[in-house]
């Protein structure tokens, strides 16, 4: 998963409760922090059709069912 394209973030996201452990759903919501941060510092002249469609659909997701973060138990 580490290699994907962020343009996956969406089929990966839907996908999240079949993620093996709690660690992957805490590397995917960090990663999806660093997309959208990454996104913000283009310009237009960055824009694609490809990210603008992933953007939407992770947006779409994430407002109908958020993540909610994974805290480790204490000992």
């Amino acid at each position: 998963m580490l290699t994907l394209s962020d343009k996956t973030l969406p089929i990966i996201y839907e996908n999240r409760t079949k993620l093996p452990n709690e660690g992957n759903q805490n590397w995917l919501t960090a990663r999806i922090e660093r997309y959208f941060k990454r996104q913000e510092g283009y310009t237009w002249c960055s824009w694609n059709f490809a990210d603008e469609a992933a953007i939407k659909k992770l947006k779409t997701q994430i407002a109908a069912s958020p993540i909610v973060p994974v805290v480790p138990p204490k000992n």
